[in-house]
């Protein structure tokens, strides 16, 4: 009896041994999606990957979505000039904030605080737009892998202002007609108003890793829908690279340098000299009146 448990147990570990677990994906990656028309790429250097966009309709970077099918070969840093969904700004520990900009000198140890401005579109039935960014603070020219490199991770409800006010309008309160006569527009997924909040400014402060890597070093920022993560990602999470139908990329350039100490100078030896010299003749003449 035995042996037969034996051989029936091999046979059927035998079948598991040549059954193949298929795997699947939505990611495509940017080099794949020229069967979706142009789309907006990121400038970042080559290591870093392709991230690209087909529309920013629904949501951009910057107030006014300066936006364009830039071509999947340009050079590094060729958009910076259009480039304005993200500034940041920087302090010594519990000293005054600089002026925001998009090219300030990040220091080790120092307080950076960095702002996105995010521009979406008062109609849609998607879930909300998401707000997401990394900084390369190991410079290892990659994104990916490094779970402390994601610096902002913002899911903006459809129904809720920048502020995360729900709209106030329902149908339960207000006839239709009335509502959508103010520009409210239903949304079918949520079952909902969407808000008419279309721009948001949202801010991140931190600290400059006293280990970040000197010299220049990257951030990637990307806004997107929920829609086109239920078609082009997996778990609904944007990657840093890879094509999504919605949405825009930004890349920004940052130098770091190092924290510099202050240090107490040495007194010069003819300060030490004389010093010296009035402690001897101070003794002498305690010695004299003795």
């Amino acid at each position: 009896m035995n042996s037969i448990k034996t051989v029936v147990l091999g046979f059927v570990l035998l079948g598991f041994s040549h059954l193949t677990l298929a795997s699947t994906t939505n990611v495509v990656t940017c080099a794949n999606a020229s069967a979706y028309g142009s789309q907006d790429y990121g400038d970042a250097p080559a290591s870093y990957g392709q991230a690209c966009n087909k529309t920013d309709y629904w949501q951009r970077l910057g107030p006014k979505g300066d936006w364009s099918a830039d071509s999947i070969n340009q050079a590094v840093g060729a958009d910076n000039a259009t480039d304005n969904g993200v500034k940041w700004r920087t302090r010594t520990p519990g000293g005054t904030w600089s002026a925001y900009s998009n090219t300030g000198t990040l220091t080790q140890g120092n307080d950076v605080e960095f702002q996105f401005t995010m521009t979406r579109a008062t109609t849609g039935n998607h879930a909300y737009d998401l707000l997401k960014s990394w900084v390369d603070w190991n410079g290892n020219g990659s994104f990916a892998n490094n779970s402390n490199e994601t610096i902002i991770n913002y899911i903006w409800d459809k129904n809720k202002d920048s502020a995360g006010n729900v709209t106030r309008y329902n149908s339960r309160t207000r006839p239709s007609w009335f509502i959508n006569r103010k520009g409210y527009n239903w949304n079918r997924k949520l079952g909902h108003y969407n808000s008419l909040d279309t721009n948001g400014i949202f801010t991140v402060a931190m600290t400059v890793p006293l280990n970040a890597v000197l010299g220049d070093t990257w951030l990637r920022a990307r806004v997107v829908c929920s829609n086109s993560l239920e078609n082009h990602s997996d778990n609904m999470n944007l990657l840093p690279t890879g094509y999504q139908d919605q949405g825009e990329t930004e890349d920004y350039k940052l130098s770091v340098v190092a924290k510099t100490t202050v240090k107490v100078p040495e007194p010069p030896t003819v300060v030490l000299f004389s010093l010296g010299l009035m402690v001897m003749l101070t003794k002498r003449k305690r010695s004299f009146k003795a």
